[in-house]
């Protein structure tokens, strides 16, 4: 192990301890004002809540306990608590869209790790002669590491996004350049994560009353559904560009051996030729992003699994059980949502409205319904909706192109109204809320469109309606004449 550490990889490797799970060497903290298990079941408890500018505010203020008072001044046992401390900040920030905030976090957390006191610090830690302990000791540090690169490549993604959701509303907040180097960043991390990954297969122990045996996430993190997942939504962003990337990956990004390499002649922009390769591009990103939804899937059965032989009854009322179930959740949804837009963008809408309302269903089974992270998902519904309506309305079914609008007027409103709460707000600038702005207009205009024609509809049904009735009248007056008077009886002749 020690000489592992000589990789650059392996050093990243060695992350402080995991804030929420704790680790075998937790220090105490030195403040009396602090009590390490309170922060932590606070901190979890704001981020499940959405209340983000409150767990921005308690991550600092446990961060200017114990961060270095001097330049590379080492802490011993309380860094690695300052360490985690900055990796749940990046991830607060980058849900609330402060993504230049969110990258100089990070970059804290990864020059933090790199620190050789830090190094010193996890070695010296480490148990010695014990395998399993050395197993049970390494696993969490390895799993936080994977976090950390987790959230760098989702950084990066939001950052493409918003340069395609920019271009979509007439904005550029990016230049190409910029938007190549993205994409380069991001089939670096997916390598690293792929090979970070490869080296945990076996790890995980198989005793139920292992912790991380009965975590769904976890079970989920050592396996390759998160690269698949990223290696989806790398090819579904790369799609929605009116070029194609001057290094894209020749081989299959899922294999971690793919070097960029420049395309030999790339297609102009908006050519029939782009066209077609972004057709590919979508369904590539749909393989993927079936792989990743059956590996997910598989370790949230396996998670549940370790309660199957007990009392159901107990069991289903337990704590540890609704929160397995709610993790397990989770798991499940976090590659329907990408899956179903890469089916919407393929035209597919049967499939993608399939997957999207299972992934709403579990996030609002995991407590999620009125939580800023639904948010995005409760945008792609709208878009997915919007869709459907004109898709109805072009086979002149009126009725339900109407009911589909008012969904996903409905939906967006949901979303605008998480986006702007005051303990959740998205950042401003993000071109975010003017593709909000877009989608809401349109959803109306298809709901007026879609309303005036099952107006028009009705009134014309009306008017048939009567007159026919005055049809029926005048064809019944016909067929049923008045009898002539009848004739008097002649007198009868005497």
């Amino acid at each position: 192990m020690r000489r592992q550490l000589k990789e650059p990889i392996r050093a990243l490797l060695l992350a402080g301890v995991v804030l929420i799970t704790g680790g075998s060497f937790a220090p105490r903290m030195a403040l009396a004002q602090f009590d390490l298990a309170v922060e932590r079941k606070l901190l979890v408890e704001l981020l499940e809540e959405g209340n983000y500018r409150q767990a921005i505010a308690e991550a600092k203020r446990v961060e200017a306990a114990i961060k270095p008072r001097k330049k590379n001044a080492w802490l011993g046992p309380l860094t690695p608590v300052y360490a985690e401390l900055l990796i749940y900040r990046g991830s607060i920030e980058r849900r609330m869209g402060d993504l230049d905030a969110a990258e100089k976090t990070l970059t804290d957390a990864y020059k933090m790790w790199s620190e050789p006191g830090f190094q010193q610090l996890v070695m010296a830690a480490a148990p010695r002669d014990d395998g399993e302990q050395q197993g049970r000791y390494w696993l969490p540090l390895e799993l936080t590491y994977l976090r950390l690169l987790d959230n760098s490549t989702e950084l990066l993604f939001q950052r493409v996004r918003a340069a395609n959701d920019a271009r979509l509303v007439g904005r550029e907040s990016a230049d190409r350049a910029q938007i190549d180097t993205w994409f380069q960043q991001i089939d670096t991390l997916i390598r690293m994560s792929i090979a970070a990954r490869g080296s945990l297969r076996g790890r995980l122990s198989d005793e139920e009353d292992d912790p991380l045996a009965r975590s769904a996430h976890t079970r989920m993190m050592i396996t390759q559904a998160r690269p698949r997942r990223f290696a989806g939504m790398r090819l579904l962003e790369a799609s929605k560009l009116p070029w194609t990337l001057p290094a894209d990956t020749t081989a299959s990004a899922d294999e971690g051996s793919a070097k960029a390499k420049p395309t030999a002649e790339a297609p102009a922009e908006d050519t029939a030729a782009r066209k077609m390769q972004a057709d590919s591009q979508r369904r590539r990103a749909n393989n993927y992003l079936e792989e990743a939804t059956t590996l997910g899937a598989a370790a949230a059965a396996a998670a549940l699994a370790a309660f199957k032989d007990r009392d159901q009854e107990a069991t289903q009322a337990s704590p540890e059980f609704i929160l397995a179930r709610r993790e397990a959740a989770l798991v499940r949804a976090e590659p329907l949502v990408p899956l179903a837009e890469a089916e919407m963008l393929a035209g597919d809408l049967e499939a993608a409205r399939g997957h999207l309302d299972a992934g709403l269903a579990d996030l609002e089974s995991a407590g999620l319904e009125n939580h800023p992270d639904i948010a995005l998902p409760l945008m792609l519904s709208a878009e997915l909706a919007l869709r459907e309506s004109k898709a109805a309305f072009d086979v002149k079914d009126s009725l339900t192109s109407k009911q589909t609008a008012k969904r996903a007027v409905d939906s967006l409103q949901a979303a605008k109204q998480l986006l702007e709460a005051e303990d959740s707000q998205y950042d401003p600038a993000s071109p975010l809320h003017a593709l909000l702005a877009d989608l809401i207009a349109g959803s109306r205009t298809q709901e007026q469109k879609s309303t005036q024609v099952l107006a028009a509809s009705d009134a014309a049904d009306a008017a048939a309606r009567k007159a026919l009735s005055a049809l029926s009248k005048g064809d019944a007056k016909k067929s049923n004449p008045k009898a002539p008077p009848a004739t008097p009886a002649k007198p009868v002749e005497k």
